[in-house]
């Protein structure tokens, strides 16, 4: 049986062809996924500019817009609970009642856009 290159050469350049726009499509997705450091310093940006915070409140903040920068949004709130958040101390110490609310609606609301998004 004989090949023509077309047959030969077209499988090869689709092959890579679609490697490519794979790659670029999953680099995309990770970058929709991620939510900016602007974007996050935004949504929290009510909680950074209160002048009533200390600085151990502030660095809490500052641990919360790091992480869901790093993983775009945060999964449950529980993680609040756990490293990194725990040390030098926790939420629950950190802040009270109206705050504590305050904090955990924020991040509820990242993460149901950020699903929303991810899901259209």
């Amino acid at each position: 049986m004989r090949y023509s290159r077309r047959r030969v050469f077209f499988p090869f350049i689709f092959g890579h062809l679609c490697g490519f726009f794979v790659t670029v499509y999953e680099n995309f997705i990770m970058s929709v996924n991620k939510l900016d450091y602007e974007a996050a310093c935004a949504a929290f940006s009510e909680f950074i500019n209160d002048q009533s915070l200390n600085q151990a409140q502030i660095v809490f903040i500052k641990k919360i817009i790091d992480y869901i920068v790093q993983n775009g949004y945060m999964e449950n709130v529980t993680e609040l609970m756990k490293p990194p958040f725990d040390k030098p101390q926790s939420f629950i110490k950190l802040f009270y009642g109206t705050r504590q609310k305050q904090i955990v609606d924020t991040i509820v609301k990242i993460k149901e856009n950020a699903v929303k998004i991810v899901g259209q």
